[in-house]
């Protein structure tokens, strides 16, 4: 007995593992390079598209990592500003890379 357990391990171990089929269901795909670089690509022109005010807050807080105050000295804007076109800035890329539409969902409302 204890001879056919230790091949029945050996064996199971040798043999590749399989995931069940509601594993797989749950597994997400990975996307593929050409998808992340058209992402990219996208999401500069985004950033691009937005007026300079915005793209300068939402840079300086995102990617430099600054605080609300350090944009407001660097900007010579109030904290209240900074805020503020963050805030739009936030929402316009939401909609863009969304699939909405920047100004042209504003103008539907």
């Amino acid at each position: 007995m204890h001879n056919l357990y230790a091949n029945a391990v050996r064996k199971a171990k040798r043999a590749p593992a399989y995931a069940p089929l509601a594993e797989v269901d749950r597994m997400s795909p990975i996307p593929s390079n050409a998808e992340a670089g058209i992402e990219v690509s996208n999401l500069i022109q985004a950033l691009a598209s937005l007026p300079d005010g915005q793209r300068e807050a939402l840079l300086l807080v995102s990617l430099e990592g600054l605080t609300y105050e350090q944009v407001s000295q660097v900007l010579d804007i109030p904290i209240g500003t900074v805020m503020s076109r963050l805030s739009r800035a936030r929402e316009q890329l939401r909609q863009t890379m969304s699939g909405v539409g920047g100004k042209d969902a504003k103008r539907a409302r």
